[in-house]
């Protein structure tokens, strides 16, 4: 007698198993057999496991996916899916990047060096190597990591040497965007003579990607000699000079000083006001500064803080705007303070405009995150509970029904029918009840599986969002580990660009993956489109800002070698690696599409109350984000627009953590109010719930413009509200990605435990 066979399907078993199948010696065994009864067990081992393994990648249970099988390296289907390939070019692109930043490090300490080894071969080489020896013996017994080490000798100094002092940029101090050279925009005399050439710090790596550079001034300044008043320059001002520092002093000009990389903002001038804030009457004449006094804090060799006073000034009255000012003399002095904060703290301390920051202003910030991430652990477990009890409710109802069709038949009264989602097993009134509910639930699972509308542009969005996620974790975890000084010029923005181009793999793998899945075949259309959807606005959005910004001549501008570098690289790195991603995530699919009925109409969406509409839980879910990160936002806006340094990774990192975890939680539950209200129209509605707060940020963002002493003039307005755009479709982008994945992890968790 023929035996059934004891896998109805071709699932993927072992071998010795496999092997009995293919000579069909199982369809003969008597049912008694230990090799039919072990064929069986396996059989159906396997069938879990690969069933478990495809709703994981389709949200259908097996026995509703006949067509879906697995198919191995050479195409047979039942073959062990194999990914090496995909894994191969991972890895190689992997050691690419690592490759790629130890090379850009090793040419930074190299300039470095070479600027170390030229300071020392001016001085007497007895005198070098005693003070080599010096600084090697003290830091051997401070620092045990060789790169501290190395960081501390490039800043150490002997008595008497001299430190340069550099000048980056002036400008308005409430319009940080309109900056200018200071010897072109104020006519300060130059070191040298009016007519000498100027001289400029050499330039690293990432001051030539952003266009930064120093000017040296004529400050002699030697390490630990005190100076009473020294002589800088003495000049004479015409009408139209004297016009000039009159108008910068109106508007709060101010220069921006390095002395060993440590910010010094120096004020061009007084203006005398009625209040003490900005906002004040102006009451008195300006005055120009004349003389400026130097207090920098030393420890051992190394200089940890430096702050400025003054104490002479000019009056630019009317006689002095209408005849100028003969033999104007500018003084310096200079006063050395011994402290015991160490070299490698001075960037905890330090705050911008030569001022400490406030301890009470860091425990306020921190007491704010951690309530933060409190408040976001008791919204998980409220969601939890929720969601547990709503799914265990419609299981015992599921369970009642089948328990009903199966031994009796369906009553009236045999299992309560409760509300819930539409996708709720319960046993109705009468068996034609029980069959329009079954109808019900396949149609409205055949919904869920349905691609949706503009499918490139969704995984494009998703990929985009995936990628600037990746992104943001590197460029944190770089500065936590204090891969670079916050205060070197261009490091910030620099690191970012490569970042980007190097994270786009992501957003090709992200993006063609996902469009396999969904069923979708341009795939080279949708890798563009993912590399388009955040770089092309903000290209557009910075080539408008670079253009002003050209205009107005302001040194922020990016010139032509500057934009040519940057493209190139985006051209070389970024796009190879999208196509390179998205070839490799298509690859890495070894299931067909999401099964649907195309011959079924798409149910209509059942009215809903306006409060449980898409566009108002996408704004509750975007006010409960924002508010877990509304004061770390609002410092990060005064880093971006102030004169506050943005080197607390540690704290943004937390804050964007935060931002995640409540994108996400907010996310879920969202997505569950809304397929309770029988809406199955999840994809584009779990990208508006995650991307949600990025609105309130913008609108937050122009509330603090408004607020702000901001110059309110129209390229500072432009420059302010572009940037800040850029920075709203970053969030928008990475917390859409957030709500889609969690919305997708909803879904497969809920059917998969009604399958089961």
């Amino acid at each position: 007698m023929r035996h059934e066979a004891p896998c109805s399907r071709n699932w993927t078993l072992p071998y010795t198993t496999k092997y009995l199948m293919d000579l069909r010696t199982a369809n003969y065994l008597p049912a008694s057999s230990f090799w039919r009864q072990a064929v069986e067990r396996a059989c159906e081992r396997r069938r879990v496991r690969t069933g478990d393994r495809l709703w994981e990648l389709n949200m259908a249970p097996p026995d509703e996916s006949p067509g879906l099988r697995s198919r191995g390296r050479h195409g047979r289907p039942g073959s062990r899916p194999t990914t090496r390939a995909g894994a191969r070019a991972v890895l190689m692109l992997v050691a690419f990047v690592c490759v790629f930043v130890a090379a850009v490090r090793a040419e930074i300490l190299a300039q470095s060096s070479a600027e170390r080894e030229g300071a020392l071969r001016s001085k007497p080489s007895r005198h070098a190597v005693e003070k080599l020896d010096s600084a090697e013996a003290r830091l051997s017994a401070q620092i045990a990591s060789q790169e501290k080490a190395l960081r501390v000798r490039e800043h150490s100094f002997a008595v008497g040497d001299h430190i340069p002092v550099y000048a980056a940029r002036t400008g308005p101090r409430y319009a940080p965007s309109e900056k200018y050279e200071l010897f072109q925009a104020l006519p300060y005399c130059r070191p040298g003579g009016p007519d000498a050439p100027l001289s400029y710090k050499p330039r690293t790596l990432w001051e030539r990607m952003t266009n930064d550079y120093q000017v040296k001034l004529g400050y002699e300044i030697q390490f630990r000699v005190d100076q009473n008043s020294s002589e800088l320059c003495t000049i004479s001002l015409s009408p139209q000079q004297v016009a000039t520092f009159h108008k910068a002093i109106l508007n709060n000009f101010m220069s921006e000083l390095l002395i060993d990389q440590l910010q010094v903002w120096s004020s061009v001038g007084v203006l005398p006001r009625s209040g003490n804030n900005q906002a004040g009457v102006i009451v008195g004449t300006p005055h120009l500064i004349t003389h400026v006094h130097f207090h920098i804090v030393y420890n051992a060799d190394t200089i940890v803080q430096v702050m400025q006073s003054t104490s002479e000034m000019v009056p630019l009255d009317a006689p002095a705007l209408e005849n100028g000012i003969s033999d104007l003399t500018f003084r310096y002095s200079v006063s050395w303070h011994m402290s015991h904060t160490r070299f490698l703290d001075r960037d905890d301390s330090f705050g911008g405009s030569g001022m400490r920051k406030s301890a009470l202003e860091l425990e306020f910030r921190w007491k704010t995150l951690a309530n933060s991430l409190a408040s976001a652990v008791v919204l998980a477990v409220l969601l939890a509970l929720v969601l547990f009890r709503q799914l265990h409710r419609e299981i015992r109802a599921f369970h009642g029904y089948i328990r009903k069709s199966t031994h009796t038949a369906p009553g009236a009264d045999d299992v309560e029918n409760k509300p819930g989602l539409s996708m709720v097993y319960s046993a109705g009134a009468d068996s034609e009840h029980a069959a329009d509910e079954e109808h019900r639930l396949a149609r409205l699972r055949n919904d869920l599986h349905r691609p949706p509308s503009h499918l490139s542009l969704l995984v494009a969005c998703v990929g985009a969002g995936v990628q600037l996620l990746v992104m943001m974790v590197i460029v944190l975890a770089l500065g936590i580990l204090r891969f670079y000084h916050p205060l070197d010029r261009g490091a910030v923005k620099a690191i970012l660009f490569l970042t980007y181009a190097g994270t786009l793999f992501v957003s090709g793998f992200v993006s063609g993956r996902l469009l396999k899945q969904f069923g979708g075949k341009r795939w080279i259309r949708t890798a563009i489109l993912s590399v388009l959807v955040f770089s092309g606005p903000s290209l557009g959005v910075f080539a408008f800002i670079n253009t002003f910004a050209l205009f107005k001549r302001s040194v922020g501008a990016f010139g032509l070698m500057s934009s040519l570098m940057l493209v190139s690289i985006f051209l070389i790195v970024g796009i190879p690696s999208c196509l390179m991603g998205a070839i490799i995530g298509r690859s890495s699919v070894r299931t067909q599409p999401l099964s649907y009925d195309g011959s079924r109409l798409p149910r209509p969406i059942p009215a809903v109350p306006w409060y449980r509409s898409r566009l108002a839980m996408s704004m509750f879910c975007g006010l409960v984000s924002f508010s877990g990160v509304a004061l770390e936002f609002h410092a990060t806006l005064g880093s971006m627009w102030g004169f506050k340094s943005l080197h607390f990774f540690e704290l943004l990192g937390i804050g964007c953590a935060v931002l995640v975890l409540y994108t996400a939680l907010v996310s879920l539950g969202a997505m569950h109010f809304q397929l309770q209200a029988d809406d199955y129209q999840w994809w584009w509605a779990s990208i508006g719930y995650g991307g949600a707060p990025a609105v309130l940020m913008y609108v937050y963002s122009l509330y603090y413009y408004w607020r702000s002493p901001l110059v309110n003039s129209m390229f500072q307005f432009l420059v302010f509200s572009g940037y800040m755009f850029i920075l709203c479709l970053f969030v928008f982008l990475l917390g859409g990605s957030i709500g889609f994945f969690s919305a997708r992890l909803l879904l497969s968790r809920y059917f998969s435990s009604k399958s089961d």
